[in-house]
């Protein structure tokens, strides 16, 4: 027993003892680049008492640190002190102490011997390791007194920084000073602006949508009265100029990122939840491109206007340019973005110093890139900013007619990449948002408020969890990471039901996260002789093995825990699975190797019985490698029949599943056909674009593109169902396998197509190709134009990621072209921050015609319409009558076209179940550009 205690006891000690050696003591305070640490001899330090050597104090404050504390027990009485002569003058940054046990304060005075004045209290909290205290003074003496015993300090250090130019005064007065009279301004300018507020009206036009709304501020650039101070980067980046008949401030084309902005409803009652309205009006004379950021919320959004690329040439992401001769109206139009106030904001720089409150306002910020990512636009022009108030925000909700529930229904619903930055911190104090659920129901009223059916929620990004309890009863030990909100997704289904929209998951799979898991496993092996299929080695620790039985069964778990085990909470309706980089990749272990042989039936060779299939037959025989890829892409599609049968086991009636193979954010670009190219720009006005950039080495890799040419040749299908571009030894095209949506033509799971350029939606034979029998899942792919106003901690607004559309109805250009040469069942939005529309007024409209149609084959009508731009669309129901979709495929309004339709009877708007009065089944209508029109014929 004594044996087992000594040895018990021996082990601790040796454990304490590897602890302690493992910990890496601190030897020296923290210094910064331009300081030096002040060497104190022993006649530089005056004792002030007889009992206490002050020496021990500077002994050795460069190195190991000394133990012995000046403070005795022999001291009787308190307070104790000591004064140090630096010999001259010195620029004192910092004091430094090295706390050795107890709790205590110690006053620090700078001056003269006379004058003493004091700089602050050091508290000795903390045991055994360096506390640093700016001082930031211009001082020759400095006093040290302990009032009571019990604070030890070890060391202290004395920190200079001779380049300095202090003065007599510590820099914490002079910050707190600074502070003050940054407050005081803070105070004027609120009441300047509190003043001029009442003199604008209560209430004002805030456009088709909305009408009157409560007006709370404005900035007309016009007004030389009003008190709202421009923020710029450099004073003088902008400038006011008159434009179209109005005065606008525009920032000039530079050669950096630039930006201008303005603090908008400082100390005008503001409160966080609310919902607001921001309207910028902005000449449409010239091509521009226009990047608005609403701090308010912290949404990026930006427009086009003419042939402006909107999207940035060089930036993270290939942007799959796109220049078209938008027609120019000539006339001021308006921007809006309707938003739900944040609980803390940043005033310029997105960043977790989000130091104003809703009392302070918030701040409208217009950015622009460099020139050369904005070859063919004019500056930013901004006439005029207002700030409503949205009372009621619900009377705004977009009414949906929904056809009968024996039909089945389209979907509309968007997916966030990098919006989480706001709440994505545990400490309230950081967040954006106190509640995050707060930040999701905002989303969902703005979801009702575009006419959107669908809340999609990430359950995994690159894999790992977003919001779900990974270990309930803890049988998910190990698979997954916590997450730091792990009821988040529970909490958020019932609110999904309280607003009337299905709920969706959005999954990239990787087949478990945690060190347990299937995915950590790696049961994975690239083709050729590397370990790892990319460069991106942070992709590959884990990854699905999609022929694996065991993946299909992980996966099936992963819908257990996060919708089936909430069966009933929320109208679960579908499912969205998405490869990332070597998370899904073609896999050539053995096994599989074997599973293909086996379900090939691939005889064994006469000779010698060997199957004769191996990596290095596979790289050496074409045929049976495509053989291998054809059989490896059922296999995919078997995984994801797999999940919607396991959905339909457990009690989820006709879910929607489905399936994005694209890794990119973009969606893919087009093929470049010459040589040493590597992007494409594609236009319909090669002339222009190919003098523009001729002769300049920074745009010698971009190819210009005739986008009839791109059209007729349907260069974009090629893109679509190509292999990834590789290099070297890495594997890419196994990585992030290709498409093969020609597979799912005869299943019930859909492959999505991505979309975003008019060529992506101009020819009817891709959405056929990507057709299934629940129809076509058409995303929006939208470029995150990240790092193009700086990298990382460069940037002029921190982290910036940002979605562009085309300026006014032309806002849903793509989505009026895929409706008339496609017929897309789902339309998503795979948007790169926090998702809202610019033109709310135009999407409201289309969304509401769209999801009135039910999700049938539609059939096009030829020489149903006077005018061949505008297209119509039949489809037919056993009991219900016959919908029709009529689209104006152009980008100009038309007027006075003759439809006929193929039914006869009373004719109704779909969308808004109105009857036309019309029983001929004729109608002479007008379109606004990329206008969609619903009818039902009885």
């Amino acid at each position: 027993m004594v044996r087992n205690y000594i040895t018990f006891s021996l082990i601790i000690y040796l454990f304490q003892i590897t602890i302690y050696a493992a910990k890496k003591l601190p030897v020296r305070p923290d210094i910064q680049k331009g300081e030096n640490i002040i060497f104190i001899s022993k006649d530089m330090v005056l004792n002030e008492n007889p009992n206490a050597d002050p020496w021990l104090l500077f002994d050795n404050p460069k190195q190991v640190p000394d133990y012995s504390p000046w403070v005795s027990k022999d001291i009787k009485s308190y307070p104790i002190s000591c004064h140090v002569d630096l010999g001259k003058e010195r620029m004192v940054s910092q004091i430094a102490i090295y706390p050795l046990n107890g709790v205590g304060n110690w006053d620090v005075y700078y001056g003269t011997p006379d004058a003493w004045k004091k700089a602050f209290t050091l508290t000795t909290v903390g045991h055994k390791f360096w506390k640093n205290y700016s001082l930031g003074v211009k001082t020759r003496y400095l006093k040290f007194v302990l009032s009571k015993p019990g604070a030890n300090i070890g060391e202290l250090a004395i920190i200079e920084k001779p380049k300095a130019k202090y003065t007599d005064i510590p820099v914490s007065v002079l910050e707190a000073q600074r502070k003050a009279e940054a407050e005081r301004r803070s105070r004027e300018a609120a009441q300047k602006i509190i003043d001029y507020a009442k003199t604008l009206p209560k209430t004002a036009d805030a456009g088709p949508v909305f009408g009157m709304l409560p007006l709370i501020d404005e900035v007309d650039m016009s007004n030389p009265n009003t008190p709202h101070l421009v923020k710029e980067v450099k004073k003088g980046d902008s400038e006011l100029k008159e434009i179209l008949g109005k005065t606008c401030r525009v920032l000039p084309k530079r050669d950096r990122p630039t930006y201008f902005g303005y603090r908008m409803g400082q100390g005008l009652g503001l409160q966080a939840g609310k919902a607001y309205l921001v309207a910028v009006d902005y000449p449409e004379d010239v091509s521009r491109t226009i990047w608005v950021q609403n701090f308010g919320a912290e949404m990026n959004q930006g427009f086009a206007t003419g042939q402006a690329l909107g999207d940035s040439i060089f930036t993270y992401t290939n942007n799959n340019l796109e220049s078209l001769k938008y027609p120019l109206s000539q006339k001021y139009n308006t921007w809006y973005s309707m938003f739900y106030l944040h609980d803390k904001t940043s005033d310029s720089k997105i960043d977790d110093k989000r130091t104003l409150r809703p009392k302070d306002g918030f701040t409208v910020l217009f950015s622009q890139p460099t020139q050369e990512n904005q070859p063919i636009a004019a500056g930013t022009a901004i006439s005029r900013i207002r700030l409503f108030e949205v009372p009621n925000p619900e009377q705004y909700y977009q009414k949906i007619n929904f056809p009968p529930e024996e039909l089945p229904h389209r979907y509309v619903y968007y997916r966030e990449e990098m919006g989480f930055k706001t709440i994505n911190h545990r400490d309230i104090n950081i967040r954006g948002v106190d509640n995050v659920e707060d930040w999701f129901e905002y989303k969902m009223r703005l979801q009702k408020f575009l006419g959107m059916n669908v809340f999609l929620k990430t359950m995994l990004t690159f894999g790992a969890p977003q919001g779900w309890d990974v270990d309930e009863g803890k049988k998910g030990l190990g698979w997954y990471r916590h997450h730091k909100f792990p009821k988040l997704h529970q909490n958020l289904l019932p609110l999904t039901k309280e607003y009337g929209l299905e709920y969706f998951g959005y999954y990239e799979y990787s087949a478990g996260q945690g060190p347990g898991s299937l995915g950590a496993e790696r049961r994975l092996q690239p083709l050729g002789d590397k370990k790892q299929y990319t460069h991106v080695g942070w992709a590959e620790r884990i990854g699905a093995n999609l022929t694996d039985p065991d993946t299909l069964a992980d996966a099936k778990r992963l819908l257990d825990y996060t919708i089936l085990r909430h069966k009933g909470k929320a109208d679960f309706m579908g499912v969205v699975f998405r490869t990332r980089v070597s998370k899904m990749p073609i896999s050539f272990t053995d096994a599989d190797i074997e599973r293909f042989i086996a379900d090939e039936k691939i005889a064994p060779c006469e000779c010698c019985g060997a199957s004769g299939v191996n990596r290095k037959k596979l790289k050496k025989d074409p045929e049976l490698y495509q053989r291998y890829r054809s059989w490896w892409n059922h296999k995919r599609l078997n995984f994801v029949e797999g999940l919607r049968q396991h959905l339909i086991d457990n009690g989820i009636e006709e879910p929607q599943v489905l399936f994005s193979s694209f890794h990119t954010e973009p969606g893919p670009s087009l093929l470049v056909t010459e040589e040493g190219k590597g992007m494409v720009l594609a236009t319909d006005d090669p002339e222009t674009w190919n003098k523009l950039l001729a002769n300049q080495k920074k745009y010698e890799k971009v190819q210009i593109m005739d986008i009839h040419e791109v059209i007729e040749k349907n260069m974009y299908k090629e893109s679509l169902i190509a292999d990834r571009a590789t290099w070297g030894d890495w594997e890419w095209q196994h990585a992030d396998p290709a498409a093969d949506p020609q597979n799912y033509q005869s299943a019930k799971v859909t492959q999505t197509m991505p979309f975003n350029r008019y060529y992506t939606v101009a020819n009817p034979d891709n959405m056929e190709l990507f057709t299934s029998q629940k129809g076509q899942a058409l995303i929006r792919r939208l470029p995150l134009n990240e790092y193009t106003l700086g990298k990382y901690d460069k940037s002029i607004v921190g982290y910036l990621c940002l979605d562009v559309e085309r300026s006014g109805a032309n806002s849903m250009f793509g989505e009026a072209n895929a409706m008339a040469n496609g017929n897309p069942t789902h339309l998503g939005y795979f948007s790169g921050q926090t998702f809202n529309r610019g033109f709310p007024q135009y999407v409201r409209k289309f969304n509401a015609a769209f999801l009135s149609l039910p999700a049938l084959p539609a059939t096009l009508v030829k020489g149903a319409t006077s005018d061949s731009k505008v297209v119509m669309k039949e489809i037919k129901t056993e009991n219900h009558g016959t919908y029709y979709a009529v689209v104006n495929t152009s980008f100009s309004p038309i007027s006075q076209v003759k439809i006929t339709f193929p039914a006869s009877g009373k004719i109704t708007n779909a969308a808004t179940g109105q009857d036309t009065g019309v029983n001929d089944n004729n109608l002479t209508l007008d379109f606004i550009a990329s206008e969609l029109k619903a009818f039902r014929i009885q």
